[in-house]
Order: C-alpha cells, then structure tokens, then sequence
C-alpha cells in the first residue's frame, strides 16, 4: 500500500507541474494584450479574437474529449495534448500573421483545455479516496501559474525581452515539464483503459438539470477569473492611469487569493457541505469585487480582488469532485463536459466584457462583478436538484 500511495505521488508531481504550465494559457494574455494590440496594430474589438479562438478552440476539443477520451489512455492523452500546447506556444514566438496567430490560439485552446479535463480526470482516478483534497491541490498549482505567467513576461520587459521571447520561455518550460512527465510515468506504469462511454449516456448526461447547474457554475467561473485577467491590465494602464508593473498587481492579487482558497480547500473541504460553501463563498466574493468596482482605487481592487479570489478559488476542484461522484462510472467524459462548459464560458464572457468596455471601459469590468453571482446562483439550483432527485428516489 506504502509503496502505491510513493508511486501515486510521484507520478501526480509533474501532473501538478502540467497543470501549472496550462495556467499560462489562461493569464498571459492580458499582460501581452497591450504588447499583442501594437504589433498586429487592430483595435480593441479585435483583440478580443485572441480570447475567442481560444475558446473556440477549447470547446472543439472538449467536444472530442466528450466523445473519444474513453478510448485513450490517460498517459497518451497527456503527452499529446501537452506537446501540441507547447509546439503551438513555440510557434506563436515567431510572430505570425495574424489570422495565423488566431489559428495557433485555436490550437493552444484545443489543447490546453483537454489537457486540463485530462488532468482532472486523472488526479481524481489516481485519489479516489480524497479527490476534493487532491484535486484542489491541483488546482492550487494552476493558480501558481496563472501568477507566474505575469510576473515572467512582467520581468521580460524589464530586460526588453516581450511579446516573442516571452512565448519562448513560456513552450520551453511547457516542453520540459512534459519531459518530466513522461520519465514519472515509466516509472509509475501505464493507466489502465477506461470503459468506452456510449452516445446515449453522454446525452443524457447533458440533459440532467444538476450537471447543467454545476457547468453554468464553472462557466460564472471563468467568466470572472480568465475576464479579470484579461481586462485589468488594460483598464488600470487606460482609464485608471496607473504605470509600470503595478498595472498587474490587482491579477496578482487575484490569483494570490485563488491559490489561498484552493489550498484551504485542500485542507478543510471534508469539513463542509461543498454545494453551500461555494455558494455562500461565492456570494462575498461577488460582494467585495463590486465593492472595488465602486471604489475605484488601485489599493481597493489589490485588497478585494484577494479576498474574491479567495472567495471562489475552490469552485472549480468542488465542482470536479461533485460531479465525478455524482457520476461515477466515466469520470473522463463528466470532467470533460464541466471543463466544456469552463470553455464556453472563456470563450464568451471575456469576449462580452470587451464589447461591453467599448461602450465605457468601466462597465466591462461592472460586468465581471455579476460572474460570482451566477456562481451562487448556480450552486443553490443545484443543491436543489439534488433534494429533488432524493425525493425522488424515496417515493420510488
């Protein structure tokens, strides 16, 4: 037992490392927008496409890992996804045109959010017996990475070194750590095949009203996490007239919070009942990012978006945890639909933000305060459904 728990941890190491690298794709963005709006020279509007193809890109994928990911290995779901990322992060370093540029986006998304599903789906396979505490382990090192993109290309400027040296840095540690990985993973041995999942049952699955709960749970998710990311910079650089790095301070913050909450979660998550903590958690969170809005202050968005962060950085490992237990029989195929919808809502919300602020910068980010709400919102419906179905079961 000693021996498969060392074996477990071993190989779960550079599955963190994977995870961390992927938060890259998510956070970099918004710090290399400004750099990305001057050497493709498009407006505003157009910039938005980054995110969007993005998005595209990860929906298309997860569709696949919906349908498909019961025939593959973890391990070779791993090594392809993870080594497309990084090809495509290489690529992007030779600046493109840019409907190329867009096409690797596309690419990045695709593999990206797979990868992503992949290594939810995996961590909670390896961890059965824990998976809310190992799982938001997991995530805790996506938030060190949403925090550590920033800061590198934030240093890389500081040398004079941006926009291609940055995409570089970014695929090379993406292809070393697959490196790692793959060394772990002879060690530990190859994953057995899951059993492969039918049309009917995927189906169905979409159609139940608590699964539908949970992914418009993730989506709010998404929206505030990968829309605050994305727009902060450039409103504290804009309207703001805030200089230098402290333009990203508030992102810092943000993810700074996520990882404490994740990491809390990773802790005390057994202690409570995960629908009503991600509910009420989210609900304050909300509260102190409008609070912030309202302000107007770079040190109030800096103190708030830490305690938002903290708020609802559990949301997306609970929600993992709820729904493979909730459908325990394909967990490849569950995770991939919630990471669908994560997509989806990377996909549109960022995108809607940015149409919003071309009104008036201010209520694109008055926007991002709502994404918490529908969080709690989402949760309290899906407790809901949950009584329902007990109810349900009792009269039977």
């Amino acid at each position: 037992m000693t021996a498969m728990r060392d074996g477990r941890n071993i190989l779960a190491v550079p599955l963190y490392a994977l995870m961390l690298v992927y938060a890259f794709s998510v956070t970099a963005i918004g710090p290399l927008l400004p750099a990305l709006i001057a050497e493709y020279d498009i407006p505003l509007r157009e910039a938005g496409y980054f995110s969007l193809l993005q998005g595209l890109g990860g929906i298309a994928g997860l569709l696949l890992g919906i349908f498909f990911s019961s025939y593959l290995r973890f391990d070779y779901m791993v090594k392809m996804t993870a080594g497309m990322y990084g090809l495509s992060l290489l690529a992007m370093g030779t600046m493109p045109g840019f409907a190329l540029a867009l096409l690797l986006f596309f690419l990045i998304g695709g593999s990206t959010k797979l990868l992503d599903s992949t290594l939810n789906a995996y961590v909670s396979e390896l961890y059965q017996e824990a998976s809310p505490r190992y799982l938001s382990i997991l995530h805790a090192c996506f938030g060190m990475g949403a925090l550590t993109a920033p800061m590198i290309i934030t240093a890389l400027s500081a040398r004079q070194l941006y926009i291609k040296d940055a995409f570089y840095v970014l695929g090379g540690i993406c292809i070393a750590v697959q490196i790692i990985y793959y060394l772990a993973q002879k060690r530990y041995g190859r994953p057995a095949a899951a059993e492969s999942v039918k049309a009917g049952w995927v189906i169905g699955l979409l159609k139940d009203r608590h699964t539908i709960c949970l992914c418009l749970a993730v989506m709010g998710y998404t929206g505030f996490s990968c829309g605050c990311s994305m727009w902060l910079p450039s409103y504290m650089a804009g309207p703001m007239g805030v200089t230098g790095g402290a333009v990203n301070y508030p992102v810092y913050a943000m993810w700074g919070g996520i990882i404490a909450g994740r990491l809390y979660c990773a802790a005390r998550s057994g202690r409570y009942n995960l629908y009503r903590y991600t509910a009420v958690c989210s609900l304050a969170g909300g509260g102190v990012m409008l609070l912030a809005t309202l302000a107007d202050r770079l040190w109030i968005y800096i103190v708030s978006y830490v305690a938002a962060g903290f708020a609802t950085g559990g949301v997306v490992p609970l929600v993992v945890s709820i729904a493979n237990r909730h459908r325990p029989e394909h967990k490849a195929s569950v995770t991939a639909v919630v990471m669908f919808a994560a997509a989806a809502g990377f996909m549109v919300f960022p995108a809607l933000a940015g149409a919003v602020a071309e009104i008036k910068f201010s209520y694109g980010i008055l926007l991002l305060n709502c994404f918490p709400f529908l969080i709690a919102v989402s949760m309290y419906l899906a407790i809901r459904c949950v009584r329902l179905e007990n109810e349900n079961n009792i009269r039977m």
